[in-house]
């Protein structure tokens, strides 16, 4: 269930002890609502009135008043950006980066903002506000969100595509740089050359409160201007994105999860932040203010879709191997859907139905193998981007059709540079190794391969000295046959999805045939993945390890990710 906030609430009675009675039982009304899902998306009702409310009325009485009411505004809520949107009953944005994005450009347009549902969509924001204040606004507005290393850099992306870079840096100051860096998970290096700022960085969780402060002019010193540019390149280098009128050089685009805040700074990569607390998405949320006049908006959508690291994935870069044991021939289909999920008016609009509803589950299973934290402590695996390359096998071996939504989610791209070595998690020698004897260790050209005793299991590869941890199991590990001739993210891939075939089966009980193919509808944008299902879809042996709880913001996946169970609705 998503964040359900009632901006104001009205009621009358005979007296204050029966009004706060009442308000008592809407609030719980308030929650207990089975309310049109909304996924990932930001839904805002301009009024809600309820009637004549009965004195003794109870909470599911009144939640099931709630149900009636707002599914009579379906109909009519209108997207944020429709021309007719300021005369609709409710709006809705397609997550918290659109409507940061819209308002951020139609500011800097000079469109008009006087719709009602502005302050309701961006509470950070004041109407009169000067658009540079506004702009600083929002950024730590993004800045506070559990997906910010991903909204943050799309949302400047959009303002830089749309010609507004320059205004972006003027209106960020010296002491803006550093929490809205460690927001994006950006880590900054301090060139030679410049001083660290005087006054300390803001402790942590301060990235939501901006300070007023004076602001950099042309003639300033050299060193706010660099360190407001540096972060502004190292955001779109982030966003895959390069600038167009920041008046410096663009960086080399990194993937996400690799920018770099100075130009020479080999050590200040970008890695995402060690843990973020799961991200709840938007449900309706009433609230009664004044009408405005209806205006057309001149710059349309704000959301910067195309700019998403993954909204497309990237074509095959390297021929498949030759052998892989345990999984198919059958390379991925060249073509892809487009990934533009656009409502027609509804925000209860789902997405595209798929037959591989089950893909995501993979992610919680990645999480208990340890992922997360085999990642922090091999950061040069992030550029790899191992999840959605072992969704990419996943797909290829079930032969899903070429324009099923779920390609979307898979990646078969090699990094230009991949990592020289694959170490797996220690715990996988106890835990999921299987197999009687000792270890195996093969060769495939230039690369070693250590298996665990059933040879299906790579527990380590490397290309040149072997790494430091793999050295004592490589001591008393036995050499075998030759190996396939597989790069190192191709036997990384494989060992997280052989990782992931064993845990399911011994923890849940379930192939990852049965537990992917299964259907849904998906909803994605740059910053949300929704995946709904009918009530009847719900699998025990999911729920017991809690495969099927809401994943929230994954940090080393980039994405919020929620499950929806809903009656009778289904692709």
């Amino acid at each position: 269930m998503g964040t359900r906030i009632v901006r104001h609430l009205r009621l009358r009675g005979s007296d204050e002890a029966v009004v706060r009675h009442i308000a008592l039982r809407l609030e719980d009304a308030l929650r207990t609502a089975s309310l049109p899902e909304a996924g990932g998306r930001v839904v805002l009702v301009r009024r809600l009135a309820l009637g004549r409310i009965p004195r003794d009325a109870a909470p599911q009485t009144l939640a099931l008043s709630l149900e009636r009411h707002l599914a009579a505004l379906v109909a009519g809520c209108l997207p944020a950006g429709n021309q007719n949107a300021d005369a609709a009953p409710a709006v809705y944005f397609r997550d918290t980066l659109e409507a940061h994005a819209e308002l951020a450009l139609r500011l800097l347009a000079g469109a008009p903002v006087d719709a009602w549902f502005w302050p309701l969509a961006v509470p950070a924001w004041q109407r009169g506000m000067p658009v540079a204040e506004a702009l600083r606004r929002l950024a730590y507005s993004l800045a506070a969100r559990p997906e910010a290393p991903v909204a943050l850099p799309l949302w400047a992306a959009a303002l830089v595509r749309a010609g507004h870079g320059e205004q972006l840096v003027v209106a960020l100051g010296t002491d803006d740089v550093p929490p809205l860096a460690r927001a994006a998970g950006i880590h900054r290096a301090t060139p030679t050359d410049e001083t660290p700022a005087a006054a300390p960085p803001p402790a942590a969780g301060s990235a939501g409160q901006p300070k007023p402060q004076s602001r950099a002019t042309p003639a300033s010193a050299r060193r706010p201007v660099d360190a407001r540019r540096r972060l502004l390149q190292a955001l779109l280098a982030a966003a895959g994105a390069t600038p167009t009128d920041t008046h410096t050089p663009a960086p080399p685009v990194a993937p996400p999860l690799q920018a770099h805040l100075t130009d020479d700074a080999p050590g200040a990569t970008r890695t995402p932040p060690a843990s973020s607390p799961p991200a709840h998405s938007p449900s309706p949320a009433t609230a009664g203010v004044r009408p405005g006049p209806a205006r057309p908006s001149p710059q349309g959508p704000g959301h910067p879709g195309p700019l998403s690291p993954h909204s497309r994935p990237s074509p095959l870069s390297q021929p498949a191997s030759q052998a892989r044991l345990g999984l198919d021939e059958q390379a991925p289909p060249a073509a892809r859907p487009a990934i533009e999920p656009t409502p027609p008016s509804a925000w209860t609009f789902d997405g595209i139905a798929t037959s591989a509803g089950g893909l995501l589950f993979l992610l919680p299973v990645l999480a208990r193998l340890g992922y997360p934290g085999w990642l922090a402590a091999q950061p040069a695996w992030a550029r790899a981007d191992l999840p959605r390359q072992v969704f990419a096998e996943v797909l290829a071996r079930l032969s899903l059709a070429a324009d099923d939504p779920a390609w979307l989610l898979a990646k078969r791209a090699w990094p230009a540079i991949p990592p020289r070595h694959f170490v797996a998690p220690t715990a996988w020698h106890s835990q999921l190794a299987s197999g009687t004897g000792p270890l195996r260790l093969g060769h495939s050209e230039t690369t070693h391969i250590l298996w665990d005793a059933s040879g299906r299991l790579p527990l380590g590869a490397w290309q040149g000295p072997c790494p430091r941890p793999l050295q004592p199991a490589r001591q008393q590990a036995i050499p075998t046959t030759d190996s396939p001739a597989d790069s190192i993210v191709a036997l990384a891939t494989r060992a997280w999805l052989t990782a992931c075939r064993r845990w399911l089966r011994r923890h849940a009980g379930i192939g990852i045939a049965d537990l992917v193919q299964r259907p849904a509808e998906l909803a994605a944008t740059p910053t949300h993945l929704d995946l709904f299902f009918t009530l009847a879809q719900a699998d025990l042996r999911l729920r017991r390890p809690g495969l099927d709880l809401d994943p929230g913001w994954l940090p080393w996946f980039g994405r919020v990710v929620s499950f929806h169970y809903r009656p009778g609705r289904g692709p």
